[in-house]
């Protein structure tokens, strides 16, 4: 079945529109209805389902090829639909135009509300920081929710500058230093992290110049975290995954193959400091090229 099969109504008004085409042409999966068994390949699927456990669906991601979950719970699910078809179909799309493609569900005439900033080392992180406490301050909202975002912020850029680099033979050359220690990206390449403020939603990302993220070593390291398998509690880019995810309502990891890297949290802004872990997820990955 396609994505279309389960939500026809909702797409009813989009005859002959590529959105509606997108949907009809992405293959679906209903945790609802349908086991996931073992040797099932849920490839090129968007799963979908209500209130499904975060570390259940990451077994699928682990062990049956999925790579895309959307719980019909959460209250904008076209919109869901929507990005994660695009982040299936076309994955290259999203990587070109990110900030056009995370703003879509706003009128294309309303202005978008962004903060973007380049760095390369270490040393840029307080001009970070500083840039985007005060984008966060012009909204009561965001402001409300500063901690959880100044968290996501100093993750991705630590992944971005200690995990995403690596050499032509792909080992990630500054995988064992401590984040305590200044680092400078090789070479005049500059990763870009970024936030969207769009009415009742904000999101955060960052953009590697790199393109070196191993699809099933996240998809391990990520189930290992919400099971509690992690051996050593210190490192891994599940635990920081695992931190952003839970204090976000969706994740999307992108990652063209020695190209570059997205890895972007959406917000809801209306949802408290203490409701968000309980929030159901969805994740979304796909690493090609």
């Amino acid at each position: 079945m396609t994505l279309l099969d389960y939500y026809a109504d909702a797409f009813a008004d989009l005859e002959g529109s590529p959105l509606k085409e997108l949907i009809a042409s992405t293959k679906a999966f209903s945790f609802d209805k349908e086991e996931v068994t073992p040797g099932l390949d849920l490839k090129n699927h968007v799963a979908i389902g209500e209130h499904i456990d975060t570390a259940q669906f990451l077994e699928a991601f682990l062990n049956n090829n999925l790579s895309n979950i959307v719980q019909t719970s959460n209250d904008d699910i076209n919109y869901e639909l929507f990005i994660a078809s695009i982040i299936l179909k076309k994955p290259r799309l999203f990587l070109n135009n990110p900030l056009t493609v995370l703003n879509s569900k706003e009128s294309s005439a309303t202005a978008m509300n962004v903060w973007q900033e380049n760095f390369n080392s270490t040393e840029h992180k307080e001009k970070v920081l500083e840039g985007v406490k005060k984008f966060t301050s012009q909204n009561k909202s965001m402001e409300r929710l500063s901690e959880n975002i100044l968290i996501i912020i100093d993750e991705l850029f630590s992944n971005a500058l200690f995990n995403a680099p690596v050499d032509d033979d792909g080992y990630r050359i500054y995988k064992n230093m401590s984040r305590s220690e200044n680092v400078k990206y090789p070479g005049n390449k500059n990763a870009k992290i970024f936030a969207i403020n769009t009415n009742k939603d904000l999101f955060i990302g960052c953009i590697d110049p790199w393109g070196s993220v191993d699809r099933d070593g996240i998809c391990k390291s990520m189930s290992e975290a919400y099971t509690g398998r992690v051996a050593d509690k210190g490192k891994g880019a599940g635990l920081g995954l695992r931190m952003m995810l839970d204090r976000s309502r969706s994740l999307y990891l992108l990652s063209e193959a020695n190209q570059r890297s997205l890895v972007c949290c959406h917000m809801r802004l209306n949802v408290s400091l203490k409701k968000v872990e309980n929030v159901p997820k969805q994740f979304h990955i796909n690493c090609f090229g």
